[in-house]
Order: C-alpha cells, then sequence, then structure tokens
C-alpha cells in the first residue's frame, strides 16, 4: 500500500492533503510539510553542530588551517608546547602561534607561552632583559 494524500501524517498523526503535502519527485512524502521542517532543521542543526565541525570551523576560520594540519603539528612537537615542551595547564587545546606582521604561522603554544609572547609583542631585545633581569637576581638570591 502506498502513502495517499489523505492518509494521516507519519510523525504528528495529521491528515496530509495537497496544501501541506511534501513530495520526493512524484513520490508523496509520508510526513506533512511542518514536520518535514522541523526535521530538516534538526537535521542541519545537528549536522553542523557536531565537535569535529566546530574545531574544523574554528581553525580555517581564525588560523585559516585544517584540523589535519593541526594535528599534524601537534604530533611532531609530541603534544607539547614548542617553547616549554609542556602540555598546556589550564587544559585547552595549545594555541596556534603567528607572526603578528607578517600573519604567518609558527607553533603551537601553551596558553601561558602565548600570552607571554603576546604580552611583549614578540620583541627579542625586550625578553634578553627580562632574562638579564632575571640571571641578576638570581646571583642576589643565592648568595
Amino acid at each position: 500500500m502506498t502513502f495517499q494524500l489523505g492518509d494521516d501524517c507519519k510523525n504528528c498523526g495529521f491528515p496530509v492533503l495537497e496544501e501541506n503535502a511534501v513530495y520526493s519527485g512524484t513520490k508523496l512524502r509520508t510526513w506533512c510539510n511542518t514536520c518535514h521542517k522541523e526535521r530538516q532543521e534538526k537535521y542541519n542543526r545537528t549536522r553542523f553542530e557536531t565537535p569535529e565541525y566546530i574545531r574544523n570551523n574554528n581553525l580555517k576560520t581564525r588560523h585559516g588551517i585544517t584540523a589535519e594540519e593541526y594535528d599534524k603539528k601537534l604530533l611532531l612537537q609530541l603534544r607539547g608546547c614548542a617553547i616549554c615542551k609542556q602540555l598546556c595547564k589550564t587544559g585547552r587545546n595549545l594555541a596556534v602561534d603567528h607572526n603578528h606582521k607578517t600573519g604567518a604561522h609558527r607553533d603551537l603554544l601553551c596558553q601561558r607561552c602565548n600570552v607571554v609572547l603576546g604580552l611583549i609583542n614578540d620583541d627579542e631585545l625586550l625578553l634578553f632583559d627580562m632574562m638579564d633581569y632575571l640571571k641578576r637576581h638570581l646571583v642576589e638570591e643565592a648568595s
């Protein structure tokens, strides 16, 4: 027995009439237009809300790299920060570091190392001055 106009929608139970019918080509679907729209919206929401989709979309739109490129770089770094070699202490994914002048990607960094580079504006001389400061005070503390 084929589904016909006047039969009840398989989802809501209301009769499927010409004004609320859904066709696939010439074949009449077994649900009404309202149920079809709800089903399609739910499908679209769940399809685009998967963690994989969100991760891929964020990496592509924010950093211009794919999840595969990120994962490859992560494996090359043995899953640790490129500077301190530690896993991110906040439990977050490692950040995609980039040169702020050229936009070129560098490596993956933990939150702490990424913030430090950002705060000093990638200024190598400032970093050397900070190292000298720490060395100077390390000698004082040892005395």
